[in-house]
């Protein structure tokens, strides 16, 4: 992870961050992988500030073991984001020296490969992902699309239009909410890396969901309008964000 999300001013910009579109064409799918189950332990891996956690808590009933690499972060999720079911973790690397093998019943990570450009590291994090899922369990991935660069969606931007990029390249994305602006250097990851990576790890029956407007309910889209003024732009076709699931074999 880049150094730029271990300062305090982009931490709670991050938190500030209005992430309606993410949870309308990310979160709710990434949780639909996932039984409701109060006696399920679920790793989120680099929680950022919380919400994400705190959601599939609320909504779940289970138990989420929350980490992340950076302590502002993980301060701010412990003030902001408080929750019975929530037990936020420091890590350092991506060791998860605390957790048994074969002990989580599944895991996700979301906005997290894009902000790292070592893939040592992003191996690193799978196979330890890999280690602590018990046999059969899901791991589900979310990102920025690396198929929708250009593209100027309701509350972000993904890179530059008409510019091509190469696996590993930093691409800027801008973030926008209440006249507020977060410019963050991301990595470009191509769809098929992601994929062999998880390969790689031991991961199966990979699956991938690359969704847009077209895939929520109408009703949902009338009430998000409605709720917080939003004037979509190229979700109504172009997916901003890609999801990966893989089963430990």
């Amino acid at each position: 992870m880049t150094e730029f999300f271990f300062q305090k001013e982009v931490a709670e910009k991050y938190e500030a961050y209005n992430d309606i579109l993410e949870q309308l064409l990310g979160y709710q799918f990434v949780f639909s992988h996932f039984d409701k189950d109060e006696r399920q332990t679920i790793l989120d891996f680099g929680c950022g500030p919380g919400k994400i956690a705190t959601r599939f808590a609320e909504l779940f009933s289970a138990t989420v073991i929350a980490v992340d690499q950076s302590a502002e972060m993980i301060q701010l999720a412990s003030k902001k984001h408080n929750h019975k079911n929530v037990h936020y973790r420091l890590v350092k690397d991506p060791k998860l020296a605390f957790l048994d093998d074969n002990s989580i019943d599944g895991a996700f990570s979301c906005f997290v490969f894009i902000t790292i450009g070592d893939e040592a590291v992003l191996n690193d994090i799978l196979r330890e992902v890999y280690r602590v899922l018990k046999p059969g369990a899901p791991f589900v991935l979310l990102d920025t699309n690396p198929n929708s660069t250009g593209h100027v969606f309701s509350t972000c931007r993904i890179g530059e239009k008409g510019k091509t990029y190469k696996r590993g390249d930093i691409i800027q994305k801008e973030l926008r909410w209440g006249g507020n602006q977060l410019l963050i250097e991301d990595y470009h990851w191509p769809e098929k890396t992601y994929e062999t990576w998880l390969v790689n790890n031991g991961f199966i029956e990979i699956e991938t969901q690359q969704p847009t407007l077209q895939n929520v309910a109408n009703k949902t889209i009338r009430r998000v309008e409605d709720e917080y003024g939003l004037k979509w732009k190229d979700e109504k076709t172009v997916p901003p964000f890609i999801l990966f699931k893989g089963i430990k074999g």
